[in-house]
């Protein structure tokens, strides 16, 4: 069963998203952007939606909260993989996982480009 009161305290305080993380995330999706922007220079074809970001929170049933960041993108990480998601129990850990791999992806695309 749903614990509905932790639920409702998550939503109800200040913001579950705290310190930096939300001037981490936009810095994240202008890396992103500006690395499809990059790609689209140099003449790689790609979809509308590459780069496209998003949070989603899930409240399981056992009351647990699990954090997502999707991202969709066709020109940069592993191919030929397209939707990217990273799943931690906070915001800032699973932020931490998608700049991670985010910056490891566009390091090796640059060292390809050499």
């Amino acid at each position: 069963m749903t614990d509905y009161g932790a639920v409702e305290r998550l939503l109800k305080s200040e913001t579950p998203i705290r310190g930096n993380d939300w001037l981490r995330f936009r810095l994240l999706r202008e890396k992103v952007q500006e690395e499809v922007e990059r790609k689209h220079r140099n003449g790689e074809p790609g979809k509308m939606s590459d780069g496209q970001i998003s949070v989603k929170i899930f409240f399981g049933n056992d009351g647990e909260v699990r954090w997502h960041i999707w991202l969709y993108c066709y020109l940069i990480g592993p191919q030929p993989q397209r939707q990217y998601v990273w799943e931690a129990a906070t915001f800032s850990e699973v932020l931490d996982k998608a700049i991670a791999c985010v910056n490891a992806w566009i390091e090796e695309a640059n060292a390809e480009d050499v």
